[in-house]
């Protein structure tokens, strides 16, 4: 056992709440291949791809235009500048132009989402959000090695705080409590990357979506479950291929049907 495992198992020791976390992250590592991406769910992403413009402009009906970026570009460059001096590295932001402008397209009042680290995510749901007096409500478990707790959302202005609750725990232990404050305009998906808690999450969050409503999910290259998902729905999905540094990655869009 190296000594990250080491600390991870001590974070949960003292937090009995999570040990049901605990436990299904040791069994999506006994029962699960995780990374690197299956190549057919690639191959499958990618035949089905379109970048962000043509997915903003398929839905939303009219030319895309960047507003995100050029609304809140002075904001955008104190989150960064908050990003780079936290003392806990997590994950990157996802699709920010896609968010916002889909919640925008939605005039969305509330919205759920699961995983936050840095809340780049957040802060383009929020700004959106915050027009109309919306709430986002935020799920998330913390790195478990890595005292970030203090530190979770550290990209989100604090004008937009007053629009946002964040429930911190697992999508195990809190996700079935969450939805009923549902239904809601958008659910977003960015936290267990496993194929077992993705496909016990994807019902939950698609049934808690108002018609006409957009449950995206990011990575969902990483294994079968959002392309099992879909079948199970027998729904055609949008996917959005998004690059992020040199890696591109893939986010899943799915329209529920009025």
């Amino acid at each position: 056992m190296n000594f990250s495992s080491l600390k991870q198992i001590t974070w949960y020791a003292v937090r009995p709440k999570q040990y049901i976390t605990l436990f299904h992250k040791v069994l999506n590592k006994l029962t699960e291949k995780r990374h690197p991406s299956d190549e057919q769910v690639v191959a499958w992403c990618e035949a089905h791809a379109l970048s962000t413009q043509e997915c903003l402009e398929q839905l939303i009906g009219k030319p895309f235009t960047p507003s995100f970026s050029v609304e809140q570009a002075e904001e955008i460059q104190k989150a960064q500048a908050r990003v780079d001096t936290c003392p806990a590295r997590m994950g990157g932001g996802g699709d920010l132009e896609l968010l916002y402008q889909l919640c925008n397209h939605l005039r969305a009042r509330t919205v759920l989402e699961t995983g936050v680290a840095y809340g780049w995510s957040s802060f383009a749901i929020l700004s959106s959000l915050a027009k109309r007096g919306g709430t986002l409500i935020s799920i998330d478990l913390p790195y478990p090695n890595l005292n970030a707790e203090d530190f979770v959302g550290c990209a989100i202005p604090e004008a937009l705080k007053t629009h946002w609750m964040l429930k911190r725990g697992s999508d195990r232990s809190l996700l079935k409590k969450v939805i009923r404050s549902g239904p809601f305009d958008l659910c977003h998906y960015d936290s267990d990357k496993s194929y077992r808690g993705r496909m016990w999450a994807y019902p939950l969050l698609w049934n808690a979506l108002k018609p006409d409503g957009l449950f995206l999910s990011d990575d969902v290259s990483d294994n079968r479950a959002f392309k099992d998902f879909c079948e199970e729905l027998q729904q055609e999905p949008i996917i959005i291929r998004f690059k992020q540094a040199t890696t591109t990655k893939y986010i899943g869009c799915l329209q529920k049907p009025l």
